[in-house]
């Protein structure tokens, strides 16, 4: 999950809302596909009881059929979304760039008062290349952090 992995906070609590909606155009067009119904799920990642990241996913009504999961139990969609979509084969694409709009989007807390974020757009694509769902991830960019480590398979003789 990209804000575990390059967020140097690490959260105690995430809170979730969601809501049943028709998907609007931009939906429908990050999704690549016609849906009836388009469910959007905001996470707020925080620490002692502050927030310090947002996620905003969009995933079709069918998924939640296929996967078997109950919007009457939100923890189950959080996990879903938080750890057991990563843990499938799946395909998955991130964006990383440079937003202003983390407060803005997070609508119900501030993140923090600086307006610099790192934006990934997250594509999780199914077995037959189907987006299953579209996030952005918001994290501060004082939270921040990649490492890249290369392995050399090779030892020398």
């Amino acid at each position: 999950h990209p804000v575990h992995h390059y967020c140097t906070e690490t959260s105690d609590s995430v809170e979730l809302d969601f809501r049943i909606e028709p998907p609007t155009k931009a939906i429908s067009q990050s999704l690549k596909r016609q849906t009836p119904a388009v469910v959007i799920v905001d996470r707020w990642y925080k620490h002692k009881n502050i927030p310090y990241a947002y996620s905003l996913s969009f995933l079709p009504i069918e998924l939640i059929g296929d996967e078997h999961l109950d919007l009457n139990h939100q923890d189950l969609l959080l996990e879903y979304l938080e750890e057991g979509i990563y843990q499938k084969s799946y395909d998955y694409q991130w964006i990383c760039s440079h937003s202003t709009a983390g407060n803005f989007t997070a609508t119900k807390y501030t993140l923090s008062s600086h307006e610099s974020f790192l934006l990934i757009q997250e594509t999780i694509y199914n077995n037959e290349h189907e987006i299953l769902v579209s996030s952005k991830h918001y994290i501060p960019i004082q939270l921040f952090r990649i490492e890249i480590k290369e392995y050399n398979s090779q030892k020398p003789v």
